[in-house]
C-alpha cells in the first residue's frame, strides 16, 4: 500500500507540476486541453487511490503496536489526521463551480471552491490565500497530506548483545 501511495502520489505531484508551469490551475480545472484532460483523468484515478492506500495504511496500523505507547499512540493520531484531511477534500467539490482566470489571464472555470460560507475570491493569508473571511477546506486537507511527509518511520529494533 505505501508503494501505491507513492507512485501515485509522485504522478499526481508531477501533473501539478505540469499545471503550475503552465499558469494554470490544476485541481477542479474543466478545461478541455488535451493536457487538461489527461491531467485530470489522472486525478479521477489517482486520488481515490491515494485515499484508499492511505485509509487501508491506517488501518493495519490501527491493530499494531509500533514503538513505546507514546510513539503508538502519535503514529495512530497522525493516521487519523492524514484520512480525515483527505477527506475533506471531497468536500470541496460540494461547494460549487467557480469562474477565475489564471496566471495568463485566461478565464478558467473550476469544478469546486475552497471556501465554506465564501466565495473563493474574498481576502486570503498571503503566499497559501487561505480565506481570512470564512472556512476553508484548503487548511485541514493541507495538513492531512503534508502531515504524512514529516511523519517518521520508528527507530529499528534494538538488537541485544549476546
Amino acid at each position: 500500500m505505501a508503494t501505491v501511495f507513492a507512485v501515485t502520489g509522485i504522478i499526481d505531484v508531477g501533473f501539478i507540476a505540469v499545471q503550475a508551469a503552465r499558469g494554470t490551475f490544476s485541481h477542479f480545472n474543466t478545461s478541455d486541453d488535451a493536457v487538461n484532460r489527461i491531467g485530470q483523468y489522472v486525478f479521477m484515478t489517482g486520488v481515490p487511490g491515494l485515499f484508499v492506500a492511505n485509509l487501508v495504511i491506517a488501518l493495519i496500523l490501527l491493530f499494531q503496536r509500533v514503538g513505546d505507547r507514546a510513539l503508538t499512540r502519535a503514529i495512530h493520531a497522525g493516521m487519523f489526521l492524514a484520512v480525515a484531511g483527505m477527506a475533506l477534500g471531497y468536500l470541496m467539490g460540494l461547494q460549487g463551480r467557480q469562474t477565475t482566470t489564471d496566471a495568463s489571464g485566461r478565464v478558467v472555470e473550476l469544478a469546486a471552491r475552497h471556501s465554506v460560507g465564501v466565495t473563493d475570491e474574498n481576502p486570503g493569508l498571503p503566499v497559501t490565500n487561505w480565506s481570512t473571511s470564512g472556512g476553508d477546506l484548503r487548511i485541514p486537507h493541507f495538513v492531512g497530506l503534508h502531515g504524512l511527509q514529516v511523519m517518521l518511520p520508528p527507530p529499528p529494533p534494538s538488537r541485544s548483545r549476546s
